[in-house]
């Protein structure tokens, strides 16, 4: 498998469902009876409302379902690094960022687009503005990713921060294209069906990266599994 998770100071906790459930199913038929709220026909998903365990059950004995899970709300938590004060750019002389450039012969290529799937982007930042794509809010279904959280702009600028005027701030490569998808809100909170959404997004877009800076513990194996195949279509067409 190419295809990488890239992770960085925070992680996800799980809480109990309060999204809905997810369906994934093996065909359409006879499931007209289930409340949909929504669709994702790339994974062969549906949200569903599900109101008691008798309904749970029936939904679970049907032939046409491969399985159904919680969709489970999560949200980012944060960890307190040390605070101990580094020199301008140390991070990309420590991986020797200057060679790389220069064994290459460019910093970077607006002809590759990464995808940043995150709390958004700050689209209008100085040092990320001119790299920066149109990118779609899963949370409220609109194209407008913009950042309410900074750490999806953090991992722009790792990414792709592009010096300005007065700004010491640089990428690992300050020529690139950025995708922003957001598919966590304000104080963190989100729920694994849109970060699947996203991901397929991306693939669909032709991205070349996806850069997910995210995990958690799934104890879940149905969802884990939901999760896996979210990264294998990534990985069978082509994305990093």
């Amino acid at each position: 498998m190419k295809t990488t998770l890239i992770f960085a100071l925070f992680s996800l906790s799980v809480a109990s469902s309060g999204a809905g459930y997810v369906v994934k199913y093996r065909s359409l038929k006879a499931l007209g009876g289930l409340k949909i709220l929504h669709h994702h026909q790339a994974g062969r998903l549906l949200k569903v409302e599900v109101t008691d365990k008798s309904e749970l059950a029936l939904i679970e004995q049907n032939e046409n379902v491969e399985l159904i899970v919680p969709n489970l709300e999560i949200q980012l938590e944060k960890f307190e690094s040390a605070d101990r004060p580094l020199p301008p750019l140390w991070s990309l002389d420590k991986i020797r960022t200057n060679l790389a450039w220069e064994r290459a012969g460019i910093r970077g290529s607006k002809k590759v687009t990464v995808a940043v799937i995150d709390t958004g982007v700050d689209y209008t930042h100085p040092a990320l503005a001119q790299n920066m794509l149109s990118g779609y809010d899963f949370l409220l279904n609109r194209p407008d990713a913009m950042d309410v959280d900074d750490h999806g702009s953090h991992c722009a600028g790792v990414i792709g921060a592009n010096p300005t005027t007065g700004s010491l701030m640089r990428g690992v490569s300050p020529v690139v294209s950025i995708l922003p998808l957001k598919f966590l809100g304000p104080r963190g909170l989100g729920n694994f069906y849109d970060a699947i959404r996203a991901s397929d997004y991306a693939v669909e877009k032709k991205v070349d990266v996806i850069s997910a800076s995210w995990g958690a513990q799934i104890s879940d194996p149905k969802l884990a599994q939901l999760l896996s195949e979210m990264v294998g279509r990534a990985d069978a067409a082509g994305v990093l």
